[in-house]
């Protein structure tokens, strides 16, 4: 759970979120607060995600790590500092 929103996966693998909507955290391209569910953009099945306070990252069923949200400080692994309102791949170190 974020701060002020949460998410969660289906038994599919599909990650909603909803709640208050600050930085992309909602991963659903808008910058609308969602008071039910709203599917995370980019058609990808996760098998885990964790929500961080203004970003969430899940673990992708082919084992790519995707993040989204708000990223200030790189913490979304894409090595830039522009948030993102919808799922990128974490790339290689």
């Amino acid at each position: 759970m974020g701060l002020y929103y949460t998410c969660g996966l289906t038994s599919g693998g599909a990650a909603y979120c909803w709640g208050d909507y600050q930085a992309g955290q909602l991963g659903d391209s808008s910058n609308t607060q969602h008071r039910t569910p709203v599917a995370v953009a980019g058609g990808l099945t996760f098998a885990s995600l964790t929500a961080g306070t203004h970003h969430a990252c899940g673990l992708a069923s082919l084992g790519d790590a995707y993040c989204w949200g708000l990223n200030r400080f790189g913490g979304l692994g894409d090595g830039t500092t522009t948030d993102r309102p919808t799922p990128v791949r974490v790339t290689d170190p």
